[in-house]
């Protein structure tokens, strides 16, 4: 007890010296990175836009796309121009009926979203049998064959009038 009053090293000093030699032999931790990591507002309004596919990696998605807006000069204007070309592609998918590539792939080196994305146009022909053609016309709004009228001449009539939508 006298220890305690006269000044000399007590329990809880050596207690003390012990932990601050235990927590400076520890290393220092990482904080732990969070599970989700916080995209743009363009990104995702972008990644809203992108076909859905399965397997599609939004932070390799996103790090391909922040990599190509840091090679120009101009970011906000490839955003925009990015942003069309996922539309434009959603549309193409849709029409073809075909396979989605990762959106990494689209963003990547590549640089897929520079081609191009438009839909094909189907030409929209008078059908080769008689009998269909009628109901051809008729659902194109087109005129019936007229009385005495030729199979041929009904065709040259209705492809004249026929003017597919652009």
């Amino acid at each position: 007890m006298s220890d305690l009053f006269s000044g000399g090293i007590n329990q809880l000093d050596r207690i003390e010296a012990k932990l601050d030699r235990l927590l400076e032999k520890r290393k220092p931790t990482k904080p732990k990175s969070a599970k989700f990591n916080v995209y743009d507002d363009k990104f995702l309004s972008i990644w809203l836009d992108y076909p859905s596919m399965s397997g599609a990696n939004k932070a390799k998605a996103y790090s391909a796309y922040k990599k190509r807006l840091s090679e120009t000069k101009q970011p906000l204007q490839l955003s925009v121009n990015i942003h069309m070309a996922v539309i434009k592609y959603a549309k193409f998918c849709k029409a073809t009926n075909r396979y989605v590539m990762l959106p990494s792939t689209f963003f990547g080196p590549a640089r897929h979203y520079n081609d191009n994305w438009n839909v094909p146009v189907v030409a929209d022909t008078a059908p080769t049998d008689n009998q269909k053609l009628q109901g051809w016309a008729e659902s194109k709004g087109l005129r019936t064959p007229r009385p005495g009228e030729s199979w041929d001449m009904y065709r040259r009539a209705v492809t004249q009038l026929y003017r597919p939508a652009q």
